[in-house]
């Protein structure tokens, strides 16, 4: 597939803590993460790879699918990713960052 052709999507709120507990989420149901801003994501599921670019100044971020097995509609993946970062809108900055804090906790010991 060629890149864009399932578009872009931007998200307003997102601020420093809610991008990382997005890498979190990401990393902890099995997705690589790399790079920093723009970060590259590799779901390891049905090819979907995606481009995240997070604007500081105005709290946005913006996702593009690069790539995608060709049997995936692109609505189902807008469909779930606008679930986790409409969840992620309503989880307060606290809670994110104790489950964080809770995960590297147990990777430690």
């Amino acid at each position: 597939m060629s890149s864009n052709k399932c578009g872009k999507h931007t998200y307003s709120g997102i601020n420093r803590t809610k991008m990382d507990g997005i890498i979190y989420a990401l990393e902890k149901n099995g997705a690589k993460v790399t790079g920093s801003n723009p970060w590259k994501v590799n779901t390891n599921n049905h090819g979907i790879k995606l481009k995240g670019v997070w604007e500081r100044a105005d709290s946005t971020l913006t996702i593009t699918i690069e790539d995608k097995d060709f049997y995936v509609p692109c609505h189902k993946i807008w469909h779930k990713l606008n679930e986790m970062l409409s969840h992620m809108a309503t989880v307060s900055d606290s809670v994110i960052e104790q489950e964080i804090m809770k995960s590297e906790k147990l990777t430690v010991v």
